[in-house]
């Protein structure tokens, strides 16, 4: 059986870099409820890439394929914590963005 799409826009297996209140990891899109040990660590980076797959919806929408974005840094507060989050979606091999 083929696994759900944990974020829309985004593959599983697309590898973002995420920089959580100065921390980076390389990781892909499905690990994102794996890895992070606390859950507000996990929300903060999950709405940060749910917020970066509509953006970059949106822009495709009204521009094309030019000035997609391809990463996002917000502070969110998430149960009285806040965090500065930032993804950014790396390119394959061969220099081109996965979709």
């Amino acid at each position: 059986m083929r696994t759900k799409q944990l974020i829309a826009g985004l593959n599983n297996s697309q590898k973002i870099r995420v920089m959580l209140n100065g921390l980076g990891l390389y990781i892909t899109v499905g690990q994102i409820e794996t890895v992070f040990a606390t859950t507000p660590h996990r929300v903060a980076v999950w709405l940060t890439a749910e917020k970066l797959a509509l953006d970059r919806q949106l822009a495709r929408q009204r521009h094309g394929w030019s000035g997609v974005p391809t990463g996002l840094g917000q502070r969110l507060n998430i149960s009285g914590q806040d965090f500065d989050v930032q993804v950014d979606i790396l390119s394959d091999n061969k220099g081109a963005l996965s979709v």
